[in-house]
């Protein structure tokens, strides 16, 4: 037979609250090296066309989540001031092409200029309509780091290709710092 203890908050040795309850079983976590944050989730609203054979800045236009004000509308995340830590970031993008002229596909994803993500398909046996890149890497970032998404593709008919957007998140951006 176990033991029940019965609080309302816990606190640390300075009386600062780390977890308070409300009774009826919601915990509010109020130390925020226990907290995943800052997170973020930005999405992609439209369809973006890109050029045959260049790198091309995906267009992020629309905050899901950003819990810190990372996100300032440019297309890039930067690490909130005092945020440094060890982040997962994630993304995914997905290519259309409706003239099914996709041969190649290659995302990256910098921090401050700097590939740290590279993700690479060929598709030697054919073309595709569609192709989705999902990567997600574990960085160590500092206050100020700024992530972008690069897409590039190549076709059969040197034409443009879409990254997708839309309100189904089809291409998007996230990150959250994890408690180390």
């Amino acid at each position: 037979m176990g033991s029940i203890i019965k609080v309302n908050e816990y606190k640390d040795f300075n009386n600062n609250a780390i977890m308070t309850s409300d009774g009826a079983g919601n915990v509010t976590v109020n130390a925020a090296a226990l907290k995943n944050t800052p997170n973020f989730f930005i999405n992609k609203s439209a369809d973006q066309a890109i050029n045959d054979v260049t790198n091309t800045i995906v267009t992020f236009d629309t905050v899901v989540i950003d819990t810190n004000s990372g996100y300032d509308g440019t297309n890039k995340y930067t690490i909130p001031a005092g945020e440094g830590g060890t982040y997962l970031i994630s993304y995914q993008i997905v290519f259309n092409d409706a003239q099914e002229k996709i041969t190649e596909s290659n995302t990256q994803l910098h921090v401050n200029g700097v590939v740290q993500s590279n993700y690479y398909l060929n598709i030697s046996t054919g073309v595709l309509v569609f192709v989705t890149h999902s990567p997600s890497l574990v960085l160590d970032l500092s206050a100020g780091d700024e992530l972008k998404v690069n897409a590039y593709s190549n076709t059969t008919d040197s034409g443009t290709t879409d990254v997708v957007g839309g309100s189904n998140y089809n291409s998007w951006l996230q990150g959250y710092k994890l408690i180390t």
